[in-house]
């Protein structure tokens, strides 16, 4: 699989357990729940939204289950949101009294009997085996784009989706407002380049419409929707470009005119963002991140070239050689720690080790997926993975069902964060954290707990079960052993880990989860079977260690709870 396509695919896992973190979010995060069974709403999505879809039972005579309905996705995931919305009414009405610990194992109970249900009842879900034989949805059209009118239309909304997110970002960019040295001014250029001009324009005005408003730190259209339109011009107009061209047949120039520049901005905003947040780090201290990546890279040289195939004895040593140098290397950073401040370095030691890891992804993502030393190949994997948005075929250019899946997935995060945050700063959204730091104030102050808490109960759980269903979709075959308990307990670890009541934080965590899974894949490739399925248990402990880390040292996850303060008017 090429880096680009396992962006694809890391990506894809990152936007459904984001959903399912934003849906923990609410019920932990902002009201206080402990819910131990957050999966089992998961499940329910996942399952029910299956069921609606598969065609009727005698289409499969090898496999069992109820309804088989045939009816289309939406709908599938329609009744999967609401069917697990409506469990979590069902739970939260008898259970949600219970003190804190109770709760949790209630729920945590509820989750272990439904995934028992699921097992051992043959008649819903085809028992202990896997549900499967759902075709996913638009999957004919692809690969895109096409000169029938639905793949048209679908590739107009793919192209408005990826602009309307890439122009928000860049309207979030300070580089905006700088325009006073060359090098800044060079950047605007560049900005603009790749933006197709219409949408750095846009963007400039969206940004100064919210600085004079003085709604500089608003949301997306909920706050001032019409600060917002200049962006939804712009990736509207780009859409309809995008569907016309793909019905008149100019599919290649239209995909690479419209989703390659698009690919290209990414990477300009990204470096752009990770510029502004470490705007306070020298030159010296880059270098050095990079010398640390480098290093980092140096300690697994012995299991990549001797790792396998070379022979046990070799093999082994390689092992024991890796082993010694991360041991070498590990002891060098905590003694760097140490005596940070004798090095005289202006920044702080984690914000080094932040620069060493986005070294460390550029080098795995655009040098280490360089196959051998042919030049061909090397500028065919670069321009893959520069272009990551376009799937590369044998007869040319394409958009494959993959990155159509992920732009879906990502149009949906987008819109539930967007809610989430409107929910956030409304009365319901301070009751809620009313109720989490002192219940008996919010009661006194006539608030009907108990409805407020049902209410979050019944809309995280309807945005679990949401997840629920993309993730039967992207998967493609359910077995009850993917919803064990430990899915809530990770899903934990991404709200603790990002900070919870805060939403980009939450999305942030899953994020790292799901970087730290494919690095440790990565890492136990490298070994012998033997050595790398160690790695891979090593792997469960290194996450417990992490969550204890994290909750000793930053209680409030990295990024914190998020603040709002509003103005009190009026009498």
């Amino acid at each position: 699989m090429s880096a680009s396509g396992l962006l694809i695919h890391t990506a894809t896992f990152v936007a459904i357990f984001a959903l399912l973190a934003l849906g923990l979010n609410l019920k932990f995060g902002y009201a206080g729940l402990l819910d131990f069974g957050h999966v089992a709403f998961f499940l329910v999505g996942a399952y029910v939204t299956a069921l609606f879809v598969l065609p009727p039972p005698d289409a499969y005579p090898i496999q069992t289950y109820a309804f088989g309905l045939g009816l289309p996705w939406s709908v599938g995931l329609l009744a999967g949101t609401l069917a697990a919305g409506l469990l979590g009414l069902l739970v939260a009405l008898p259970a949600i009294r219970l003190r804190a610990d109770y709760l949790a194992i209630a729920l945590l109970g509820v989750s272990v009997i439904l995934v028992r249900i699921v097992q051992t009842e043959g008649w819903l879900a085809n028992g202990p085996d896997s549900l499967r034989g759902f075709d996913q949805p638009l999957r004919h059209l692809f690969p895109l784009p096409g000169e029938t009118l639905t793949a048209a239309l679908v590739f107009g909304a793919v192209v408005f989706v990826v602009w309307c997110v890439l122009l928000f970002f860049v309207a979030k960019l300070s580089i905006l407002d700088a325009r006073s040295t060359l090098a800044e001014r060079s950047l605007q250029g560049l900005l603009a380049v790749v933006t197709l001009g219409v949408g750095y324009a846009a963007a400039s005005r969206s940004r100064r419409s919210r600085v004079d408003s003085g709604t500089e730190q608003g949301h997306l259209a909920l706050v001032r929707p019409w600060d917002y339109w200049p962006l939804f011009a712009a990736a509207l107009a780009l859409g309809v470009v995008g569907a016309v061209g793909s019905l008149a047949g100019y599919h290649t120039w239209t995909l690479l005119g419209l989703l390659g520049t698009a690919s290209i901005a990414t990477w300009v905003v990204a470096g752009l963002k990770v510029r502004e947040h470490y705007a306070d780090y020298t030159a010296r201290e880059g270098l050095f991140g990079l010398v640390i990546a480098l290093a980092f890279l140096l300690t697994l040289a012995p299991a990549h070239q001797f790792g396998e195939g070379h022979g046990d004895a070799v093999s082994a040593v390689a092992t024991v050689l890796t082993l010694v140098l991360i041991a070498a290397f590990l002891a060098g950073l905590y003694r760097a720690y140490l005596r940070w401040e004798e090095l005289s370095f202006a920044g702080s030691f984690l914000g080094v080790v932040g620069i060493a890891t986005v070294w460390l992804l550029t080098i795995r993502y655009f040098v280490v997926s360089l196959p051998g030393t042919s030049l061909s190949g090397i500028r065919l994997s670069t321009e893959q993975n520069l272009l990551w948005l376009v799937g590369f075929s044998p007869v040319g250019y394409e958009l494959d069902y993959g990155r159509f899946f992920l732009i879906a997935v990502i149009a949906t995060v987008a819109v539930v964060y967007v809610l989430m945050e409107a929910t956030a700063k409304s009365p319901f959204g301070r009751v809620l954290k009313s109720i989490r730091e002192d219940e008996d104030v919010a009661l006194a102050l006539g608030k009907n707990t108990f409805s407020y808490k049902v209410q979050s109960m019944v809309l995280g759980s309807a945005i679990a079960g949401l997840a629920g269903g993309y993730y039967a979709i992207f998967v493609r075959s359910l077995n009850y052993e993917m919803f064990h308990p430990i899915i809530t307990f990770i899903v934990f670890l991404m709200v603790i880990l990002g900070g919870k009541a805060n939403n980009k934080g939450v999305i942030l965590g899953a994020a790292m989860y799901w970087l730290f899974v494919r690095f440790t894949i990565e890492f136990a490739d490298m070994f012998p079977p033997g050595v790398a399925g160690r790695v891979t248990i090593l792997r469960n402990a290194i996450i417990g260690l992490l969550l204890i880390g994290i909750l000793y040292y930053r209680p409030s996850g990295l990024w914190g709870e998020e603040r709002f303060r509003t103005e009190v008017t009026g009498e």
